[in-house]
């Protein structure tokens, strides 16, 4: 029974030390990633504005409500996105046909060139220092991305 607590509260102190370390660490990873993404594409485009085209892309949206919803944040955060895209010719806006103070965002041919290269640049990237790993090392890395990923959306944080 004594090993048996032992080993419970080894098991709680190293998801404890797990947990300060993801906390302190994932912010680091994704500014390295979000900075190397912005380095490698050609256009204006953000981080912020990569993802709505590519929700757009995926038809996972419709309206700027579903973007805020998606991508957390607020209704004016993602009308001056999309107002800035769809200047720069990237999205179009057009009235709802069931509700005229909605409109509908689609992605123009301009948004999808613009999405297709920023991915391959990123990608590419990101490629190279993957190809850098064992196999051991890629199965690893994705089934902690899978477990990170499953454990983030079953809590809310």
């Amino acid at each position: 029974m004594k090993d048996l607590l032992k080993l419970q509260f080894d098991s709680n102190k190293r998801a404890e030390h797990l947990a300060t370390y993801l906390i302190h660490r994932l912010p680091t990873v994704m500014f390295h990633l979000k900075q190397n993404f912005c380095d490698q594409t050609e256009s204006d485009l953000t981080l912020q504005q990569l993802r709505i085209l590519s929700l757009l892309s995926e038809g996972e949206c419709e309206f700027s409500s579903d973007l805020a919803e998606a991508l957390n944040v607020s209704q004016p955060a993602i009308s001056r996105s999309t107002h800035f895209m769809e200047q720069e010719g990237w999205i179009k806006k057009s009235a709802s046909d069931h509700d005229k103070r909605q409109s509908k965002i689609q992605l123009t041919e301009l948004g999808a060139k613009c999405l297709r290269q920023a991915s391959q640049c990123s990608t590419g990237k990101l490629l190279e220092q993957l190809n850098k790993l064992s196999e051991k090392e890629l199965r690893d890395l994705k089934q902690g991305v899978l477990v990170l990923e499953s454990l983030i959306q079953k809590e809310s944080f």
